[in-house]
């Protein structure tokens, strides 16, 4: 199977800012981002694998890259911990800093992640918990639960959000995988007037080994404000401890690309990705897996 081998390590980069000044240069920018494309609610819980797949909603990515469908949970083999860092439309003062830890909870397993986004008067702090387990050999479920809190200035609103997503996965094979998970089919929070800071999405695609080490991952998506988007990926295994990934999705056009490689017990992604609205986004994750 693609990845066995693949599976290893940990660290953090480096802090968010400069002046309250020059953060406010950004704010009209990211509200602007936040009304347009909903980038705030979205960019914070992206990790560099995922990223480097185009964004992959519904299916899972290469080991121990469970993505936003808890169902995939499922599929987790023992505890990990995971940090990242990415560096949104390459703004210095801008950065999302997060970390992650999946543990087994019978009869499947539990992911809990802290992370936070933002500049000098725009903050977003997110936590957000999962589960995922096997209903059968074939089939898995899962659910998890996201809150999100917003403060601007100090005369703006606070705001909060609280969404939840749904998924399951099914197991043709051991190289054909199909996933539906379904983003925020209820969301509450204080009412405000960029409108709803988590669009719903209905996303599902399928995976497959076309080749020893080396998985296709097609998805479609539908996003309440947006329409369809499609993506489409490959991750493919140059050498037991490093594998090339890349994807490319529609609306808006982005092309993505990263490396995965494998050193003990430390797994390092490094990915960057380019939209057609938003321009470059590089990200890092490093991943412990106990042997």
């Amino acid at each position: 199977m693609c990845n066995r081998n693949l599976s290893r390590n940990i660290k953090q980069p480096g802090p968010i800012g400069s002046q309250v000044k020059s953060g406010l240069l950004y704010l009209p920018l990211l509200l602007c981002l936040c009304l347009q494309q909903q980038v705030c609610a979205q960019v914070t819980t992206i990790e560099a694998t995922m990223l480097s797949l185009g964004k992959m909603h519904a299916l899972p990515g290469p080991a121990h890259a469970y993505g936003e469908n808890p169902a995939n949970l499922a599929g987790a083999e023992s505890w990990i911990l995971t940090t990242y860092h990415n560096r949104p439309f390459l703004l210095k003062d801008l950065g999302v800093y997060g970390i992650s830890a999946v543990i087994p909870a019978f009869p499947g397993f539990l992911r809990g992640s802290i992370s936070t986004y933002g500049i000098p008067g725009y903050q977003e702090f997110n936590t957000k918990a999962g589960y995922g387990m096997h209903l059968s050999d074939r089939i898995s479920a899962g659910v998890s639960i996201q809150y999100t809190n917003i403060r601007t200035r100090q005369e703006w609103n606070y705001l909060w959000t609280l969404g939840s997503s749904l998924g399951m996965s099914y197991k043709f094979s051991p190289g054909t995988i199909a996933a539906l998970c379904l983003v925020n089919p209820i969301t509450v929070g204080n009412q405000n007037s960029y409108g709803p800071l988590y669009p719903s999405e209905i996303a599902g695609g399928i995976k497959h080994l076309i080749y020893p080490g080396t998985w296709w991952f097609n998805e479609i998506a539908f996003l309440q404000d947006h329409g369809m988007q499609f993506k489409t990926a490959l991750a493919c295994m140059l050498h037991e401890r490093v594998q090339l990934l890349g994807g490319l999705h529609t609306s808006p056009a982005s092309l993505s690309f990263g490396v995965r490689c494998a050193l003990d017990i430390l797994l390092t992604d490094i990915a960057f990705a380019w939209s057609s609205n938003t321009g470059i986004h590089p990200a890092i994750t490093i991943t412990y897996v106990p042997r």
